[in-house]
């Protein structure tokens, strides 16, 4: 067993090493162990811990029904007890779903220290100049934020930010530039309140200038925008059907992007996929290619539309998915290009990015490469408890920029301080089909989301490999830390050969190393240390 991605530190420490599990006693596949089979390299990632390996019994795993095969223990298979350890192997009768909803609650709770928001959606307007085909906003009033309710929303910002820190406001919309002059004057009040701040936004793009873009950048202290396209020229206008626009909006957006970058913003496109557009994107990738072929803050990533209930069977979702994966292989290299050697669009708010760590070590502060995953504390914003709630231009809240009634939860000047947990249900695992999925760990526990996901599982398994993918081509691996001779060591660097030999006793890694070596310092110390080496 080779270890190419470290567990998460804190859910590692939480679930322990399975201890208790004898000889003979019957172990299961755990329902959060997926296989991968990718360039040719067998991997197992576990969407619970986020730890990745390669591994001998790829087997149990490939063949694995969620957790219901059996097998029987034996201590003797070193890297069947490195896998028990780190938990790809449970003890048969085990509830994962309940341990999971335990753990997450934990976690959660670890890493709440501070009460206060470091965030707020804010909607100035639910206006657009655009029609897009498959906007889910269809049906909502179109309301612009007045003085009033500018007014209440700085107050507001004020009483419940988290003190000391810079808050992050996100402006969606409508079209957020529509509602330009509102966001122009909550700047202002809170330059005039000193409250720190930074902004993002989700933009159509089609009202940036030259002009705007600098104020975006100066005032409004942006740092990185969403802009979605949906096909080249033709294609894009056909299904934005912008309204009364003056020229081409597809070039009014292409250059509000160039404005963008030459302030030094951050700007993601994100492309709306859909059955009837999928081979125009293509296209599309070509002209963005030669468009920003000298630009490097732009990232680019694709997003599958969620159909509408009952929309099912109008699609082949496997071939749709075989070709978004050859869409997707292209972006990958449009970003690298770009980017760094991942391929991956900076801040890629629907994928799930496994970042690269250069760790430093205390004790000679020399860096040393590492690469960890993390698990997804909260699903989204309305779940979060830094993220204030959704402000609407007439004051109403909710806790999801999908706006309906579900979502509701009060209002800025009836309600005072809104707090989300008391709207929010957190008992796990309500929809009992959800109970035995691979994938429960990164979806959502809260059952009242309004998003209908078409095919969750299919979805996930192909977010999941994008993730992962970028670890076939490392020829680094992360550290190993082991336990000699009652010293926690920690190897920096390790050769494929030096992890295969000594993977099955090494210490998980929440422990905290006492020495840090290379491999051939670590071999002479266990030569030293007669080969004492123990396990956890």
């Amino acid at each position: 067993m080779i270890t190419l991605q470290r567990p998460d530190l804190k859910v590692s420490a939480l679930l322990g090493e399975n201890k208790g599990i004898k000889d003979g006693d019957y172990i299961k596949p755990s329902q959060y162990a997926v296989a991968l089979n990718i360039a040719g390299k067998q991997m197992v990632l576990n969407t619970f811990t986020r730890q990745c390996v390669e591994t001998s019994l790829f087997e149990y795993f490939r063949n694995n029904d969620t957790g219901s095969s059996t097998i029987s223990f034996d201590s003797s298979n070193k890297e069947m007890v490195a896998l028990v350890q780190a938990d790809y192997f449970v003890k048969k009768g085990i509830d994962e779903a309940e341990r999971y909803g335990k753990v997450l609650s934990i976690v959660r709770r670890m890493s709440m220290k501070q009460e206060g928001y470091t965030g707020y959606t804010i909607l100035p307007t639910t206006a657009c100049n655009a029609r897009c085909v498959y906007c889910y906003e269809e049906g909502i009033p179109q309301e612009n934020m007045s003085e009033d309710v500018i007014e209440q929303t700085v107050q507001y910002i004020k009483l419940t930010h988290r003190k000391g820190t810079t808050i992050r406001l996100h402006w969606f919309g409508g079209e957020p530039m529509v509602g330009e002059a509102a966001i122009d004057r909550i700047c202002e009040r809170l330059q005039e309140e000193i409250i720190e701040y930074s902004s993002s936004m989700i933009s159509n793009g089609s009202l940036i200038t030259a002009e705007r873009a600098k104020k975006l950048k100066e005032v409004w202290r942006l740092t990185n925008v969403q802009i979605t396209l949906d096909g080249r020229e033709d294609v894009y206008c056909e299904r934005k059907r912008y309204i009364n626009f003056s020229g081409s909006p597809y070039r009014a957006v292409i250059n509000g992007i160039h404005e963008l970058l030459k302030q030094g913003v951050q700007v993601n496109i994100r492309l709306n996929v859909e059955e009837d557009n999928l081979q125009e994107m293509h296209s599309l990738v070509d002209e963005l290619k030669e468009e920003f072929s000298n630009e490097k803050k732009i990232g680019v990533y694709s997003h599958s539309i969620f159909l509408k209930e009952g929309d099912n069977e109008k699609r082949d979702d496997k071939a749709f998915y075989d070709e978004l994966d050859k869409l997707d292989e292209r972006l990958r290299l449009f970003n690298m290009k770009r980017n760094g050697k991942d391929g991956q669009a900076p801040n890629n708010i629907d994928g799930l990015i496994i970042e690269e760590e250069i760790a430093e070590d205390e004790m000679t502060k020399e860096h040393y490469y590492d690469k960890r995953g993390s698990l997804k504390r909260y699903y989204c914003m309305a779940d979060n408890p830094s993220s204030g709630p959704v402000i609407m231009p007439n004051g109403e809240f909710y806790f999801c920029e999908h706006v309906n009634e579900t979502t509701r939860i009060g209002n800025i000047f009836e309600d005072g301080i809104v707090d989300k947990a008391l709207h929010i249900k957190k008992e796990h695992l309500k929809d009992e089909k959800c109970k035995n999925c691979s994938f429960l760990t990164i979806c959502t526990d809260y059952s009242g989301c309004p998003i209908k996901n078409r095919d969750c599982m299919r979805e996930m398994l192909t977010l999941e490999r994008r993730s992962v993918e970028m670890l076939t081509e490392e020829k680094k691996l992360p550290p190993i830390l082991l336990r000699i001779d009652g010293k926690n060591i920690l190897v920096k660097e390790p050769t494929r050969a030096f992890a295969e030999e000594h993977q099955g006793i090494t210490v998980p890694g929440y422990y905290k190393a006492e020495q840090t070596v290379d491999e051939k310092e670590a071999m002479q110390y266990i030569a030293a240390c007669h080969g004492l080496q123990e396990r956890m």
